[in-house]
């Protein structure tokens, strides 16, 4: 049912109308609405040939609409860009009143008109009689081809613009395109200056104890040492002991079956061809016999000091005592005397 029409505005003076950009894709029509209040009805221009309409999708719920402000000078039409995948569309708001209408603007030029059909005669033209109510509209026939459009008339001067209505949700967002190529690494930059050191970290649990590595080399453990201060002499020409006897030690042979022995001693022969001897002889878990090739050995009438070192090998394992056995040679009436003597003993490995 249609509602009594408002009164004419004025019109204003239509603005010049910038070129047309490429249109996109029409989306679906929503459901059609309830009429609003008709307005009077303007001067109807010439029909341009009708092109082809796209199928008709449902018409939304027409909302109120709002009260329509004047629009400022149109600027020109940029051309359009390639229009996106067209979201869900919202509930129109409702439509305010319309403001007045302005002057109407020129009439373009009248586009090609389509073949006219056969006119049946014109009866005579009786009085206009006043306009009665309007009925509701009936249904809508098929769309006929639509004609070129005619050149648009100067644009008159916009109402002002109605309430906009609430905006519909966003549509669902489109695939990400596919990364592009990584751009050259720039240039490292001067390093900055060293930050506060900063306090030290609470100390992690104990590790679990790894397996226990193999045995190192022997170090000294197990040397054994004995010394005798007292300067006493011998003429014996067979390896002897001295007044004091020794010095003498113990050692304990390792497994390896290998004794490092060192003998230090002060000599001195009562003639320039007496030389003096001083080695070791070993009991216990080992029999050593004295010999030159384990001496210290020195000849000559100036006393002197030395030491005299050799390694045995091939001994059991076990305790033996090592004793300071000495003699001399040059014949005759030849002696030698020792002082300080000293002996020490290290198992090696």
């Amino acid at each position: 049912m249609t509602g009594a029409t408002g009164g004419t505005g004025a019109t204003g003076t239509q603005g010049a109308t910038g070129p047309t950009g490429a249109g996109g894709p029409t989306g679906a029509r929503g459901a059609t609405g309830a009429n609003g209040v008709t307005g009077s009805t303007g001067a109807t221009g010439a029909t341009g040939a009708q092109g082809t309409t796209g199928a008709r999708g449902t018409t939304g719920a027409t909302g109120t609409n709002g009260a329509t402000g004047t629009n400022g000078a149109t600027g020109t039409t940029g051309a359009r860009g390639a229009t996106g995948t067209t979201g869900t569309q919202g509930t129109t708001g409702s439509t305010g009143a319309t403001g007045a209408i302005g002057s109407t603007g020129a009439t373009g030029a009248t586009g090609a008109k389509g073949t006219t059909g056969a006119t049946g005669a014109t009866g005579a033209r009786g009085a206009t009689g006043s306009r009665g109510v309007t009925g509701p509209p009936g249904a809508q026939g098929p769309t006929g081809a639509r004609g070129a459009t005619g050149a648009q008339g100067a644009t008159g001067q916009n109402g002002t613009n109605g309430t906009t209505g609430v905006r519909g949700p966003t549509g669902a967002r489109g695939p990400t395109g596919a990364r592009g190529a990584t751009g050259a690494r720039g240039a490292t930059g001067a390093r900055g200056a060293t930050g506060v050191r900063g306090p030290t970290g609470a100390r992690g649990p104990t590790g679990a104890r790894g397996a226990t590595g193999p045995t190192g080399p022997a170090g000294t453990s197990g040397t054994v040492a004995a010394s005798v201060a007292t300067l006493e002499s011998t003429t014996s020409l067979a390896y002897t002991d001295l007044a004091t006897v020794g010095p003498t030690i113990t050692v304990t042979v390792p497994a390896s079956g290998r004794l490092l022995v060192s003998l230090t001693s002060s000599q001195l022969g009562n003639a320039s061809s007496t030389a003096c001897f001083m080695s070791f002889a070993g009991t216990g878990a080992n029999t050593i016999t004295a010999v030159d090739a384990n001496a210290l050995n020195q000849a000559g009438s100036a006393q002197q000091r030395a030491s005299a070192t050799t390694i045995l090998s091939g001994l059991s394992p076990g305790s033996t005592t090592l004793t300071a056995k000495y003699k001399v040679s040059g014949g005759g009436a030849a002696s030698c005397a020792f002082a300080t003597r000293s002996i020490y003993a290290i198992p090696l490995s």
